[in-house]
Protein backbone atom coordinates (compact mmCIF):
# COMPACT_ATOMS: atom_id res chain seq x y z
CA UNK A 1 0.00 0.00 0.00
CA UNK A 2 0.84 3.61 -0.74
CA UNK A 3 -0.17 6.25 1.48
CA UNK A 4 0.25 10.22 0.50
CA UNK A 5 -0.20 12.18 3.09
CA UNK A 6 -0.42 16.14 1.84
CA UNK A 7 2.58 15.47 -0.53
CA UNK A 8 3.91 18.62 -2.25
CA UNK A 9 6.76 18.85 -4.95
CA UNK A 10 7.10 22.74 -6.54
CA UNK A 11 9.56 23.08 -9.61
CA UNK A 12 11.80 26.63 -10.24
CA UNK A 13 10.15 27.78 -6.80
CA UNK A 14 7.32 28.27 -7.93
CA UNK A 15 5.62 25.58 -9.87
CA UNK A 16 3.40 22.58 -8.63
CA UNK A 17 3.43 19.06 -10.04
CA UNK A 18 1.67 17.67 -7.18
CA UNK A 19 0.02 20.25 -4.48
CA UNK A 20 -0.74 18.45 -1.34
CA UNK A 21 -1.84 14.84 -2.33
CA UNK A 22 -3.65 13.26 -0.29
CA UNK A 23 -4.41 9.05 -1.33
CA UNK A 24 -4.14 5.53 -0.05
CA UNK A 25 -2.90 3.27 -3.31
CA UNK A 26 -3.92 -0.35 -2.40
CA UNK A 27 -4.99 -1.67 -5.78
CA UNK A 28 -3.68 -1.26 -9.24
CA UNK A 29 -4.32 1.97 -10.85
CA UNK A 30 -4.24 3.64 -13.92
CA UNK A 31 -3.63 7.67 -14.02
CA UNK A 32 -5.22 9.48 -16.69
CA UNK A 33 -2.70 12.53 -16.70
CA UNK A 34 -2.42 14.92 -19.53
CA UNK A 35 0.40 16.52 -17.34
CA UNK A 36 3.36 15.62 -15.24
CA UNK A 37 2.14 14.41 -12.20
CA UNK A 38 2.17 10.91 -12.02
CA UNK A 39 5.48 11.01 -13.78
CA UNK A 40 6.51 13.22 -10.45
CA UNK A 41 4.90 10.90 -8.08
CA UNK A 42 6.22 7.90 -9.47
CA UNK A 43 10.23 9.44 -9.28
CA UNK A 44 9.21 10.01 -5.73
CA UNK A 45 7.89 7.00 -4.23
CA UNK A 46 11.23 4.93 -6.42
CA UNK A 47 13.08 7.85 -4.27
CA UNK A 48 14.32 9.85 -7.42
CA UNK A 49 13.31 12.77 -6.48
CA UNK A 50 12.56 14.34 -2.67
CA UNK A 51 9.28 16.18 -2.32
CA UNK A 52 8.94 19.21 -1.24
CA UNK A 53 6.72 18.84 1.51
CA UNK A 54 4.17 15.99 2.96
CA UNK A 55 5.04 12.33 3.92
CA UNK A 56 4.94 9.05 1.71
CA UNK A 57 4.68 5.72 3.04
CA UNK A 58 5.29 2.43 2.00
CA UNK A 59 3.02 -0.66 3.81
CA UNK A 60 2.59 1.66 6.54
CA UNK A 61 6.67 2.74 6.69
CA UNK A 62 8.03 6.08 5.91
CA UNK A 63 9.53 5.90 2.53
CA UNK A 64 12.64 8.35 4.11
CA UNK A 65 13.82 5.63 6.53
CA UNK A 66 13.80 2.75 4.07
CA UNK A 67 16.89 2.39 2.08
CA UNK A 68 16.45 1.50 -1.86
CA UNK A 69 17.53 -1.82 -1.32
CA UNK A 70 14.49 -2.38 0.83
CA UNK A 71 11.61 -0.95 -1.80
CA UNK A 72 11.65 -3.62 -4.00
CA UNK A 73 9.84 -1.92 -6.47
CA UNK A 74 10.44 -1.53 -10.22
CA UNK A 75 9.99 1.82 -11.93
CA UNK A 76 9.76 1.71 -15.88
CA UNK A 77 10.15 5.06 -16.99
CA UNK A 78 8.98 5.72 -20.26
CA UNK A 79 12.62 5.67 -22.28
CA UNK A 80 13.51 2.60 -21.37
CA UNK A 81 17.00 2.03 -19.01
CA UNK A 82 18.67 -0.84 -20.01
CA UNK A 83 22.57 -2.13 -20.64
CA UNK A 84 22.66 -1.11 -23.64
CA UNK A 85 26.01 -2.68 -24.55
CA UNK A 86 25.17 -5.83 -22.69
CA UNK A 87 23.03 -9.02 -24.25
CA UNK A 88 19.68 -9.44 -24.12
CA UNK A 89 20.72 -12.50 -21.51
CA UNK A 90 23.09 -10.20 -19.41
CA UNK A 91 20.11 -7.84 -19.13
CA UNK A 92 17.62 -10.26 -17.78
CA UNK A 93 20.65 -11.76 -15.56
CA UNK A 94 21.78 -8.96 -13.42
CA UNK A 95 18.77 -8.43 -11.68
CA UNK A 96 18.57 -11.64 -10.25
CA UNK A 97 22.38 -11.72 -9.63
CA UNK A 98 22.60 -8.38 -7.76
CA UNK A 99 19.86 -10.45 -5.25
CA UNK A 100 21.60 -13.40 -4.88
CA UNK A 101 19.89 -16.34 -7.00
CA UNK A 102 20.97 -19.50 -7.25
CA UNK A 103 23.07 -19.13 -10.57
CA UNK A 104 21.54 -22.39 -12.35
CA UNK A 105 18.16 -21.18 -11.39
CA UNK A 106 18.74 -17.66 -12.35
CA UNK A 107 19.96 -19.14 -16.12
CA UNK A 108 16.60 -21.15 -16.28
CA UNK A 109 14.48 -17.99 -15.36
CA UNK A 110 16.32 -15.97 -18.15
CA UNK A 111 16.10 -18.62 -20.83
CA UNK A 112 12.16 -19.47 -19.98
CA UNK A 113 11.72 -15.24 -20.37
CA UNK A 114 13.88 -15.40 -23.44
CA UNK A 115 11.03 -18.19 -24.99
CA UNK A 116 8.45 -16.08 -23.80
CA UNK A 117 9.54 -12.76 -25.49
CA UNK A 118 10.55 -14.72 -28.43
CA UNK A 119 13.86 -12.93 -28.85
CA UNK A 120 15.66 -15.46 -31.06
CA UNK A 121 19.25 -14.40 -29.91
CA UNK A 122 20.24 -14.16 -26.40
CA UNK A 123 23.64 -12.39 -27.32
CA UNK A 124 22.50 -9.85 -29.15
CA UNK A 125 23.31 -6.42 -27.77
CA UNK A 126 20.84 -4.22 -26.31
CA UNK A 127 21.68 -1.49 -28.60
CA UNK A 128 20.25 -3.16 -31.81
CA UNK A 129 17.14 -3.93 -30.32
CA UNK A 130 14.64 -1.55 -31.66
CA UNK A 131 12.23 0.84 -29.10
CA UNK A 132 9.50 -1.91 -28.40
CA UNK A 133 12.14 -4.71 -27.90
CA UNK A 134 13.77 -2.34 -25.55
CA UNK A 135 10.48 -1.78 -23.36
CA UNK A 136 9.28 -5.33 -23.46
CA UNK A 137 12.68 -6.38 -22.09
CA UNK A 138 12.42 -3.83 -19.35
CA UNK A 139 9.06 -4.68 -18.23
CA UNK A 140 10.33 -9.07 -18.50
CA UNK A 141 13.89 -8.01 -15.97
CA UNK A 142 11.68 -6.42 -13.73
CA UNK A 143 8.86 -9.39 -13.35
CA UNK A 144 11.46 -11.60 -13.43
CA UNK A 145 12.46 -10.39 -9.19
CA UNK A 146 8.86 -10.33 -8.63
CA UNK A 147 8.93 -6.76 -7.18
CA UNK A 148 5.97 -6.09 -4.52
CA UNK A 149 5.69 -2.76 -6.52
CA UNK A 150 5.68 -1.81 -10.70
CA UNK A 151 5.28 1.61 -12.08
CA UNK A 152 4.76 1.75 -15.50
CA UNK A 153 5.48 5.04 -17.52
CA UNK A 154 3.45 5.47 -20.73
CA UNK A 155 4.73 2.06 -21.64
CA UNK A 156 2.59 1.72 -24.70
CA UNK A 157 3.32 5.19 -25.75
CA UNK A 158 5.44 4.39 -29.09
CA UNK A 159 4.79 0.52 -28.35
CA UNK A 160 4.58 -1.37 -31.46
CA UNK A 161 1.09 -3.37 -31.69
CA UNK A 162 3.09 -6.02 -32.54
CA UNK A 163 4.15 -6.25 -29.07
CA UNK A 164 0.88 -5.76 -27.02
CA UNK A 165 -0.51 -9.14 -26.60
CA UNK A 166 2.64 -9.92 -24.94
CA UNK A 167 3.21 -7.28 -23.07
CA UNK A 168 -0.69 -7.66 -21.48
CA UNK A 169 0.20 -10.85 -20.32
CA UNK A 170 3.03 -9.48 -18.86
CA UNK A 171 1.22 -7.16 -16.58
CA UNK A 172 -1.82 -8.95 -16.01
CA UNK A 173 0.63 -11.60 -14.47
CA UNK A 174 2.33 -8.97 -12.57
CA UNK A 175 -1.19 -7.65 -11.23
CA UNK A 176 -1.82 -10.77 -9.82
CA UNK A 177 1.14 -10.52 -7.29
CA UNK A 178 2.35 -7.29 -7.39
CA UNK A 179 0.71 -3.40 -6.51
CA UNK A 180 1.10 -1.58 -10.35
CA UNK A 181 0.37 1.88 -10.65
CA UNK A 182 0.48 3.04 -14.72
CA UNK A 183 0.03 6.20 -16.30
CA UNK A 184 -1.12 6.32 -20.31
CA UNK A 185 -1.69 9.67 -22.26
CA UNK A 186 -2.10 8.30 -25.22
CA UNK A 187 -4.62 5.15 -25.12
CA UNK A 188 -7.08 5.02 -21.49
CA UNK A 189 -8.61 1.89 -23.03
CA UNK A 190 -5.98 -0.76 -23.44
CA UNK A 191 -7.75 -4.27 -21.95
CA UNK A 192 -4.79 -4.62 -19.62
CA UNK A 193 -5.91 -1.98 -17.70
CA UNK A 194 -9.90 -2.80 -17.64
CA UNK A 195 -9.73 -3.75 -14.17
CA UNK A 196 -7.39 -1.10 -12.91
CA UNK A 197 -8.86 2.09 -10.78
CA UNK A 198 -8.85 5.10 -12.76
CA UNK A 199 -7.01 8.19 -11.17
CA UNK A 200 -7.31 11.45 -12.69
CA UNK A 201 -4.35 14.41 -11.93
CA UNK A 202 -5.68 17.53 -12.40
CA UNK A 203 -3.68 21.07 -11.31
CA UNK A 204 -1.54 18.84 -9.00
CA UNK A 205 -4.41 16.98 -7.23
CA UNK A 206 -6.05 13.22 -6.98
CA UNK A 207 -9.25 12.83 -8.01
CA UNK A 208 -11.11 9.35 -8.39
Amino acid sequence: MIELKEVSKKYFNKFYTLYNANAQLNSNTLFVDEDYGAVCLFRLIAKIDNPTSGEIYLNNVNLKTLKDKELNLAYLPQKPILFENKSVYKNLFYPLKIRKYNKNTAKNMVQDAILQLNFKKMSQKVKNLNLSEKKLLSLMRAKLHSPKLIMLENFFEDLDIAYHATSFNLINELSKTSLVLACEKTDKNLKCFANFNKTKIENGSLKK
